[in-house]
């Protein structure tokens, strides 16, 4: 079982270190993709002591929100296709998650459910809430990411006159606020990351959105020959309890709840907010035998 993780960062260096540290393991490769707008320098210092981590080569100016986050995974899932390295697994994880059982542990799992995609969106009541507001995400038009002056004045005029955009009749839409980040079968991946760059219904319909991660990823995997393989699961710990547009930064005070999930990961993080959850997970967590 070989696995690559992709890991999305753009800040904290010290922190990826540390999550770095716990990802290393013989059956596991990681890429690293930091954001154009972040300074290379001290990730270099970070990553440096790792002999299975690598840096993105085509970096991308990564926008809260925008399709940019599309374009960034894509074009860093075809740069590990096209190194001719084999995979059995992509894992996509932000600098901000840090796992709460052993790697081993996570690769035995995958080992013993080869073949499945892992992934989440919302199903039932709360997917007709979550579509409620997330249906805006595509059938208004946003100019958070163009150069352009007035931007949001003239996104408002376009939103009065023009008719909502529409998702193509023949897709069966899934999302939900989890499902940016997944574990799926580097074949199911790369088809992904293909369909994003050669299907213009696909590139039409990314066009002009916000948080569009949160619906265009799920969406091609159910709408594909893995879909019969899909586990409505990411294996991620994530607190949206304080309804905001961002997930809760888990601190030492939400430990119970982490340790009691069945996740292999949780997010989102941060040491400047607090460090010592980390060292709980470290102490308590992640010593090799844990199951």
């Amino acid at each position: 079982m070989q696995i690559c993780n992709l890991v999305l960062a753009h800040k904290h260096p010290h922190q990826l270190n540390r999550l770095l540290t716990h990802l290393s393991h013989p059956g596991c490769q990681t890429y690293v993709h930091i954001d154009k707008k972040s300074d290379l320098q001290p990730f270099k210092a970070a990553v440096s002591i790792f002999s299975k981590v690598s840096f993105i080569k085509k970096r991308i100016s990564l926008h809260w929100g925008g399709p940019s986050m599309i374009n960034a995974v894509v074009s860093s899932i075809l740069e590990i296709k096209a190194s001719g390295k084999h995979f059995d697994y992509i894992n996509l994880i932000s600098g901000q998650d840090f796992p709460i059982r052993p790697t081993g542990v996570f690769v035995n799992f995958l080992e013993q459910n080869k073949g499945k995609q892992f992934i989440s969106y919302m199903e039932g009541e709360s997917a007709a809430s979550w579509w409620n507001s997330g249906a805006k995400r595509f059938q208004k038009y946003h100019f958070n990411e163009l150069n352009l002056r007035y931007k949001y004045l003239v996104q408002h005029v376009a939103n009065k006159i023009l008719p909502e955009r529409k998702a193509p009749a023949d897709w069966h839409l899934v999302g939900g606020n989890c499902a940016t980040w997944w574990t799926l079968t580097a074949d199911c991946a790369y088809y992904l990351a293909e369909q994003v760059v050669s299907d213009k219904k696909v590139k039409d319909f990314v066009k002009l959105t916000w948080g569009i991660d949160e619906i265009i990823f799920p969406t091609i995997v159910m709408n594909s020959p893995f879909r019969d393989a899909a586990v409505n699961d990411n294996l991620r710990y994530i607190d949206w309890g304080e309804n905001q547009a961002h997930p809760k930064i888990l601190q030492s005070a939400d430990y119970d709840k982490i340790i009691e999930s069945s996740s292999f990961f949780a997010r989102k993080f941060d040491e400047s907010v607090d460090s010592e959850i980390f060292e709980r997970l470290e102490n308590q967590c992640l010593k090799p035998g844990r199951p």
